[in-house]
């Protein structure tokens, strides 16, 4: 079983190239690394990485308890990102990643359960992160929801 962090939201009256242009502004200042960029004429996919291999590998295998931190973790964002109408809906996912390999971790298979716990903490700081540097960036964010 994975786990993450999802947030859906919307980026009110922008369009998709504006955003699509900043989000890989913060991605970068974040230190992200964009892996995939997918445009199937409705949605892009877009997915990025954060953290080196080397560096969680090492800092697992030579740090006491390092698989609890965030320099041994590495992490990864998947986004759905479309136009719809004057607003951008974009669908959020967090995930923490294997040390060596880029899938996600597992609960009871690749993690145990401390380092579910630090992970889905370090997963919030990252989505928290991203939301700030977009509402501090101009874009007006709102959660995503319907109406009854």
């Amino acid at each position: 079983m994975s786990q993450g962090v999802v947030e859906e939201f919307w980026a009110m009256n922008a369009s998709l190239d504006q955003v699509l242009e900043y989000f890989s502004i913060v991605l970068t200042d974040m230190k992200f690394q964009t892996t995939k960029r997918v445009w199937d004429g409705r949605v892009v996919r877009l997915q990025a990485i954060w953290g080196k291999i080397s560096t969680s590998v090492l800092v697992t295998m030579f740090v006491p308890y390092g698989n609890w931190t965030k320099e041994g973790n590495r992490y990864g964002i998947e986004m759905e990102i479309m136009q719809d109408g004057p607003n951008v809906a974009v669908n959020l996912l967090v995930v923490p990643l294997m040390e060596a390999i880029d899938e996600p971790d597992m609960f009871f298979f690749t993690q145990d359960y401390l380092e579910k716990m630090t992970d889905d903490k370090y997963c919030n700081e990252i989505k928290d992160e991203f939301l700030q540097r977009l509402a501090f960036g101009g874009v007006t964010i709102a959660p995503k929801w319907t109406p009854i």
